[in-house]
């Protein structure tokens, strides 16, 4: 009888120490919670940093290709920087838009003309980075439509 007791308590024993109780479980969460929202913030720069970059290269894709489309067509195209969107005109139609990402902005809108031989006026488009306070300057040269694009911190 003596060595049934011992069984049984040895049973109580070991099924009670299974399992977590719901503190430590809650400590758990509350520990991987912090860390989830430590997490997001680097990856919200990330992805904010890529469509910057997307835009600068379909930016760079769309501009070689109004050049050479106007050229090729023999007829006028212009390009508007407006708020939130660069739109491409070929003989006054729309032939692309490019939205610009949420964390740059135009510090004013700008139009550039191209003639038929793939001549520009020149000019200056500033872009204010939201996020990380940098200016970027795209400045077209006069002539060829050649462009480049400047950073400044």
């Amino acid at each position: 009888m003596n060595l049934s007791i011992k069984r049984q308590s040895r049973r109580k024993f070991k099924f009670k120490n299974r399992g977590f109780t719901l503190i430590e479980m809650l400590v758990v969460l509350a520990l991987m919670g912090v860390l989830l929202i430590i997490s997001i913030r680097p990856a919200n720069k990330t992805t904010d940093n890529y469509q910057e970059k997307i835009f600068w290269q379909e930016l760079q894709h769309a501009w070689n290709n109004q050049i050479t489309t106007v050229t090729q067509q023999k007829s006028t195209g212009k390009v508007e920087f407006n708020q939130g969107k660069v739109i491409f005109y070929v003989n006054s139609y729309k032939n692309m838009v490019i939205k610009i990402p949420a964390t740059l902005e135009i510090y004013r809108g700008y139009r550039f003309h191209i003639n038929s031989t793939g001549q520009t006026n020149g000019g200056t488009v500033v872009f204010n980075s939201t996020d990380r306070q940098r200016r970027f300057y795209l400045v077209v040269q006069l002539g060829w439509g050649k462009y480049y694009v400047k950073q400044v911190n």
